[in-house]
């Protein structure tokens, strides 16, 4: 069947805000070039939150001399965040609606590149310059790490590192991505990679991420979850002490294929040699059985 009218660009569908009733779920599409009539690629995402800031935002590209990125609070009701320099949007004297909004905190540093890539991103980022495009859907998960007061603290205005080990967030590795990558293998290894490196922690308690990700060639499911929560074990996930802080793997969806994500994850086998269909983290699997899953 044709699910999409020919088109000589790249589609994502923005996220949408669904206000009638309180609910509080997403869910993503991804389709293959093969699955589209005119052979383009999309995925879509419907966000529906009653409280999200949903406006849309560009974020223009930049040169950067040597220097480190501030990794900010998250926050998805309005304002996302407060002063950060990344668009007039969030600023508190050049946006009139921003008035009296407290500055965003940064949790902490990275490495900042010297080039980043213009984006746009409403109550997630989605697409940048080059068609690299992301849908989103939080997902159920038994890998994940207990938050210091049992919620969801990264949500609040107290929440530090200080409490809580890992760095960065699902919308931070999206917002990485998008500033730093053009493909779709790219995004994922670099989010893979970050996440290994400086610690990830999940949207809601009990849960994980998956991502739907298209570059107008080729699309992939990316699934991520929470393991071992602290470096010192505070907060112990059950992958603790495997050197794991965040476990993930992605899935290329076949040329004629169209995946769904529903708050689930669906991923359910990985094939270690393929490596044109799969990624995943090294030593995934070996981690995996010291932990006895």
């Amino acid at each position: 069947p044709a699910f999409y009218r020919p088109s000589t660009m790249r589609l994502t569908m923005v996220a949408a805000w669904v206000a009638a009733g309180d609910w509080d779920s997403c869910t993503t599409m991804a389709f293959a070039p093969g699955a589209t009539e005119g052979g383009s690629t999309f995925v879509t995402h419907t966000n529906d939150c009653v409280e999200c800031d949903s406006r849309i935002v560009y974020i223009p590209a930049r040169d950067w001399p040597e220097s480190q990125k501030a990794i900010t609070k998250l926050y998805h009701a309005f304002p996302r965040e407060a002063n950060t320099g990344r668009s007039s949007a969030y600023e508190v004297e050049e946006n009139p609606e921003m008035a009296g909004q407290v500055s965003s905190a940064a949790l902490g540093y990275i490495p900042q590149v010297r080039h980043t890539f213009a984006y746009y991103e409403a109550s997630y980022p989605y697409m940048n310059e080059h068609g690299l495009a992301f849908g989103e859907s939080t997902a159920s998960s038994t890998l994940w790490v207990p938050e210091p007061d049992g919620g969801s603290s990264h949500y609040s205005v107290n929440y530090t590192v200080a409490d809580h080990e890992p760095l960065l967030g699902l919308t931070n590795l999206m917002q990485l991505a998008l500033e730093r990558c053009v493909t779709a293998r790219c995004a994922i290894q670099l989010m893979g990679d970050m996440a290994m490196k400086y610690g990830w922690y999940g949207e809601d308690p009990a849960c994980g991420e998956t991502l739907t990700v298209t570059d107008g060639g080729e699309t992939w499911v990316f699934n991520i979850a929470n393991a071992d929560g602290s470096k010192d074990g505070t907060y112990p996930g059950p992958l603790a002490g495997t050197g794991f802080r965040a476990a993930w793997a992605a899935q290329r969806v076949p040329p004629t294929h169209v995946a769904v994500s529903p708050n689930t994850f669906t991923i359910r086998q990985l094939k270690v040699n393929d490596t044109e269909n799969f990624m995943y983290a090294d030593g995934i699997f070996e981690a995996a059985v010291k932990a006895g899953l």
